[in-house]
């Protein structure tokens, strides 16, 4: 009953004289014409730009149903709203705006927002508020927000760390069964949340250069992928632009979070600037950013990230032995930053800008999608504006996207919500509802960074975490000891079921001898003992075999077994295999002169030559080193 009175003054409202058909949409704000919704998110409350002093609105659904509301601006009821969505899921809700201004009545044309088929299932959202200044802050917090309504909690704020900085909350795949966050200050710390407990950790160690940040989880839950930065600001000049966030080192580690050992490898660490790791859906590829290090702040206009992969083996927690580019946009002039896998191992989401790691103060920084299968991207046009887009993350189902961006006032970020097709593109975004969202926006002094989606409730004790904080006890992370894999192939497959022996150089007692059997012409060795040591077959099988010294040093080895048997993959092995080439080359030329009945003296010369090489060879290894030690036994 009430809403056909409602209907009826509606229309006769804009059937009067006094009313003023107005040729454009209405100047709404937030600016929610032609966006794709999921059906039951919290209403598109807006209000209008503009001295209006009554508004008139009816919504009505494609699939049917309708909203009828007035008052000083658009302030849906939340159930109306949902049962509304649902009912028009997939399909369009119409929206006609009337206003009243100085006792005069105008009426715009209609505009139309989609609801999606694709439901967005999670709770809500995370996210950290912080002023946007750069010298000092003041209250810093993480924060959660459900989206099917406007209750907002906060997990942690500086107030329960008085002086202390609260980085950003970070979810395992949307599920806050496991997140991790640091604190910065007196009592610093890394948190881990995890089904083991809450633990507090210092994870910087002695091979790296700062505690994490940047963290990303693995699937499995059993690791956390960091970088380990030296982070700095500098403040340009002119009008352009403001800030530039710069790292002078940076590289890639993973936090063991069973028992908090730190992973790396050299491959990650290389001098170079390593950063933003991202574990792909399957765990079986880390996704970062490098650049050349070009000097900074200097040069910081040079610093352009790529995209690479390397593989990472979950069940032995190592890195793979390779790198690979995916996206190289330093040789175009732009710069990846910011990778983030879809769950569904489609798509990478990351933004694009002309330079540096700090996507979020580049005003032309956009959001791209690579395309894991055909290995090509292309920007989310629909999705981009003429102001920085940046910080952004996958909904549970993939279906969704959420960034944060500068372009309502290019001052403040603000979090956009953003459907993804199957295609790959994007629809237009929406910004994130509140319920009075022009006096909400107008009035915070916050940005909105590091946003992410949840699939239930943050649970979170700030009075335990309080006294944890207090009481400075931390887990010291270590580095984890690095482990040798010897990767071996046979080159006479008859030697499948045939023992191979790893035996420890001067010793012959089985305390240092390892063996395997050799199947499908391979074989594997694992350990973290670095010595020299020599591979050889079961003795009945060693005709026309070669033994072959090996020096079982971290990393991936790689041998091949048989007449000649060689090895390569680590430092120590690629120079004993230099060596061993200038052996054979040696005892050719000595048999040579044997056989020629040479002079002793070209002997002694040749003898001294090969001495010095391979001195030269070992020298850069130091003399404690295994090659070192073994060659000076050779020859003392």
């Amino acid at each position: 009953m009430i809403s056909a009175l409602c209907a009826a003054l509606l229309l006769c409202v804009s059937c009067t004289p006094e009313t003023t058909l107005q040729d454009s949409l209405p100047p709404i704000w937030p600016d929610y014409v032609g966006v794709t919704i999921p059906a039951g998110i919290a209403p598109l409350n807006f209000g209008l730009k503009g001295d209006f002093d009554k508004v008139y609105v009816i919504v009505r659904g494609s699939r049917g149903g309708e909203l009828i509301l007035r008052g000083s601006r658009a302030d849906f009821p939340i159930g109306k709203w949902h049962a509304l969505t649902q009912k028009n899921a997939p399909g369009d809700l119409s929206f006609t705006v009337f206003a009243r201004k100085e006792g005069r009545w105008l009426q715009w044309h209609p505009f139309t927002v989609h609801v999606s088929e694709d439901p967005l299932t999670d709770y809500g959202v995370v996210y950290r508020k912080i002023a946007p200044g750069y010298e000092t802050y003041s209250k810093i917090g993480n924060y959660q927000r459900n989206i099917h309504n406007f209750d907002e909690d906060a997990i942690i704020e500086s107030t329960l760390t008085p002086g202390q900085c609260v980085n950003c909350h970070t979810s395992n795949a949307t599920d806050p069964a496991q997140y991790t966050f640091h604190l910065r200050g007196q009592y610093g710390g890394t948190f881990f949340h995890t089904a083991q407990g809450d633990n507090w950790v210092t994870t910087k160690t002695d091979k790296t250069v700062s505690n994490s940040v940047y963290p990303y989880w693995h699937p499995s839950g059993d690791y956390c992928a960091c970088s380990n930065n030296h982070i700095h600001q500098s403040f340009w000049t002119g009008r352009d632009r403001l800030v530039e966030v710069w790292d002078d080192v940076s590289d890639i580690s993973v936090v063991d979070v069973r028992t908090f050992e730190v992973i790396t490898s050299p491959l990650v660490h290389t001098g170079w600037y390593e950063t933003y790791p991202a574990f792909s859906p399957d765990g079986r590829t880390l996704y970062y950013c490098t650049a050349y290090p070009y000097p900074v702040p200097g040069q910081a206009q040079d610093v352009r990230y790529d995209l690479c992969s390397i593989d990472f083996d979950p069940e032995n927690g190592c890195f793979g032995t390779t790198v690979d580019t995916l996206i190289k946009a330093s040789s175009r002039g732009r710069c990846v930053t910011f990778p983030r896998p879809s769950y569904d191992g489609r798509y990478i989401l990351y933004s694009e800008a002309d330079f540096g790691c700090f996507p979020i103060d580049h005003k032309e920084s956009d959001l791209y999608l690579y395309d894991i299968q055909t290995k090509k991207s292309h920007p989310l046009t629909a999705a981009n504006s003429d102001f920085a887009e940046s910080y952004h993350n996958w909904s549970s189902d993939s279906k969704w996207i959420l960034f944060s961006t500068r372009r309502d006032d290019g001052l403040y970020s603000h979090l956009y919500i953003c459907h993804i097709n199957e295609d790959g593109t994007a629809d237009r975004p929406f910004l994130l509802p509140q319920k009075n969202p022009v006096k909400y926006y107008s009035e915070t002094l916050y940005s909105f960074n590091v946003p992410d989606f949840t699939k239930y409730k943050v649970k979170f004790d700030p009075h335990g975490t309080w006294r944890d904080i207090r009481s400075e006890k931390r887990i010291k992370a270590t580095d984890k000891k690095e482990e040798y894999r010897i990767h071996g192939t046979v080159q006479d497959t008859s030697l499948n079921g045939v023992r191979i022996f790893l035996v420890t150089c001067s010793y012959e007692d089985a305390a240092h001898v390892d063996s395997v059997e050799i199947a499908g012409g391979k074989f594997e060795f694992r350990g973290t003992e670095v010595r020299m040591a020599d591979l050889r077959v079961h003795y009945r099988r060693r005709e026309n075999i070669q033994n072959l010294l090996v020096v079982t040093e971290p990393g991936d080895i790689f041998v091949e077994i048989g007449r000649p048997s060689s090895s390569r993959g680590t430092p120590m092995n690629d120079s004993l295999q230099v060596w061993k080439e200038l052996t054979a080359k040696y005892n050719y030329e000595m048999s040579v002169l044997y056989s020629e009945k040479r002079p002793e003296e070209e002997k002694d010369s040749l003898k001294a030559r090969y001495r010095t090489q391979s001195y030269a060879i070992f020298d850069t290894f130091g003399p404690d080193s295994p090659v070192m030690k073994f060659f000076r036994k050779l020859y003392p």
